[in-house]
């Protein structure tokens, strides 16, 4: 997932690629540098064919806290998991909250999803032996 912020007091472009990837490590990469500024485990394991999608009111994924430290909140959903990820650019760090999910979607994985203003819309999915 790629992330552009434009500061207004430097004209800096942050170009950030979120990355989860087996057995639940997140890692994130500063594309200007191309250096890793961020790496953590997932409290959740094993996760493939997730949604993994950004949150914020621009659709950047981005925002600023009131002490102007840039915040950047993706979602992550996989089965019966729901995250809310949310990554400190300036100390590098994560924090994790656990989300509910509706009963109806729990088990389904392999779906493809799509954002539209604050909503995420969730389209196929794969559960046991039963395609829909």
């Amino acid at each position: 997932m790629v992330d552009k912020d434009s500061n207004k007091d430097s004209n800096r472009i942050t170009l950030l690629l979120f990355i989860t990837y087996f057995y639940g490590n997140i890692s994130v990469f500063d594309l200007n540098t191309f250096q890793r500024i961020g790496y953590d485990y997932l409290p959740v394991k094993e996760i493939s064919y997730h949604c993994f999608v950004s949150n914020s009111e621009t659709g950047q994924g981005q925002g600023m806290t009131k002490t102007n430290k840039k915040i950047h909140e993706m979602l992550l959903f996989c089965e019966k998991k729901g995250l809310s990820i949310e990554c400190d650019e300036d100390n590098n760090t994560f924090q994790f909250r656990q989300l509910p999910l509706c009963n109806n979607t729990a088990p389904f994985k392999y779906y493809a999803y799509v954002c539209i203003n604050d909503l995420i819309l969730f389209f196929g999915g794969y559960v046991y032996k039963y395609l829909i």
